[in-house]
């Protein structure tokens, strides 16, 4: 074929191509968007807490709970959530914190990576610390460990005094890096394992760094609770929902139970503290 032949039909079919491409377009623009809003909304529904209240059983109930404190999961992870939480007690809240492009923020996880800023549709910390003034004891669930990341928590506390503050992370070195420089953090490590539970108790070291436990209540017993008093720890079960397994935990001396559960909350005593921070399991 002709090269004046080729560009004629070129020409011929250059408007059919032209519709083609903005019908795209157009569909894209239509289309994108709403898948887009929809996983984020999904990505962002998995992250949410899923506080509830349920009535308890009176005939069920101990005398008294006044000595253990009352944490709501992860009620700072939504804003929503958190003013719902602090509407059924005064005790603890819990936020998980990330980072996001610098910025912290409360969510169960850190952004996914390239896409994650667009679908991490979480609260900044910044926000979630000013709604929470009425809360007797921020704790901060650290879901990160970069030295980076220490450091923007660290500042972030420091700029911001005023409040009791625990945090709580697997990584010792995290929990270390408070000691040092803010020794006033109440600081529990994360256990959901039996081995990383003796490891700590056979660890001279990790019991000098840390005030206590915050653990999977499966883990816990009477032989492990009485190891864990023995060695000065505080310690906070997580996630309990059912009043004979919380009974269970309260007559073995547990210090703070983490709920979803916003009738526990209510129950448990809000304004307990374990000591006077700072010189809990260390030695000069």
């Amino acid at each position: 074929m002709y090269p004046c032949v080729v560009r004629a039909s070129i020409r011929a079919r250059m408007p059919f191509v032209l519709v083609a491409l903005l019908s795209l377009v157009t569909l894209a623009l239509i289309v994108v968007p709403r898948f887009a809003d929809r996983a984020a909304r999904a990505y962002q529904m998995r992250q949410l807490p899923l506080l509830f209240y349920q009535d308890l059983e009176p005939a069920g109930l101990l005398g008294d709970y006044s000595s253990v404190l009352g944490v709501a999961h992860n009620s700072g992870n939504s804003m929503v959530a958190l003013k719902r939480a602090l509407d059924h007690q005064d005790g603890a809240i819990e936020i998980d914190v990330v980072s996001d492009q610098g910025v912290l923020r409360a969510a169960h996880r850190p952004p996914v990576r390239y896409i994650g800023r667009f679908l991490l549709r979480s609260p900044t910390l910044e926000d979630v610390w000013e709604e929470a003034s009425g809360a007797s004891l921020v704790k901060l669930d650290l879901k990160e460990s970069s030295p980076l990341f220490v450091r923007r928590v660290l500042d972030f506390l420091d700029a911001h005094p005023q409040r009791t503050v625990a945090v709580s992370s697997p990584y010792i070195a995290v929990l270390e890096a408070f000691q040092h420089e803010r020794p006033q953090t109440i600081r529990m490590l994360s256990i959901r394992t039996q081995p990383r539970l003796d490891q700590l108790l056979t660890s001279p070291d990790e019991l000098r760094t840390v005030h206590g436990v915050t653990i999977h209540h499966s883990l816990l017993d009477a032989q492990r609770m009485d190891a864990l008093h023995d060695a000065g720890l505080l310690i906070a079960a997580w996630t309990v929902n059912d009043l004979d397994r919380l009974n269970e935990l309260v007559e073995l001396g547990v210090h703070a139970v983490t709920t979803d559960n916003l009738a526990i909350t209510e129950l448990l005593g809000g304004d307990w503290l374990p000591w006077e921070v700072g010189d809990a399991n260390t030695e000069d």
